[in-house]
């Protein structure tokens, strides 16, 4: 009598079941970590425009407002890449706040607005700074939002 070698075929369907299932668990939380890395790029330009601010109003008294990336290059000295391919399609900022729009992320946050609203304290005159926009308050986008 031979003795047999290998694997049963339900041994293998076994195997692809349990590979299957990992897939099906794992498959998302990865996606959702690419979103957040490609937000990350997003919120480190928009940090960048808030030290621009804080100088800003340091030597002015006041926050600026500017209508796109060539203004805030101009007038806070700081440059965002915002082109066909990077993640920002339009940067401005308002009265101090940073208002970006979305692209190049994902079906579900492209066309999204991310602000940076600063709360200024009247009695110390300090600032705090919150997100707000269009990513936080659809429900499909707001796990991937940044805490502030």
């Amino acid at each position: 009598m031979k003795k047999q070698a290998g694997f049963f075929f339900v041994e293998v369907m076994v195997s692809v079941l349990v590979i299957s299932i990992m897939a099906a668990i794992a498959i998302p939380f990865y996606n959702a970590r690419i979103i957040k890395a490609k937000l990350t790029e997003v919120t480190e330009n928009m940090e960048a425009v808030r030290v621009g601010l804080v100088d800003y109003r340091k030597l002015h008294g006041t926050f600026t407002s500017c209508d796109d990336a060539v203004m805030i290059r101009n007038s806070l000295g700081v440059g965002v890449y915002v082109a066909q391919g990077s993640r920002i399609k339009n940067i401005s900022v308002e009265n101090g706040a940073v208002k970006t729009t979305l692209q190049n992320i994902g079906s579900n946050c492209d066309g999204k607005t991310l602000t940076l609203v600063p709360i200024i304290d009247s009695s110390t005159d300090g600032v705090l700074w919150r997100y707000s926009g269009t990513l936080l308050t659809d429900s499909k986008t707001q796990a991937y939002a940044p805490r502030r």
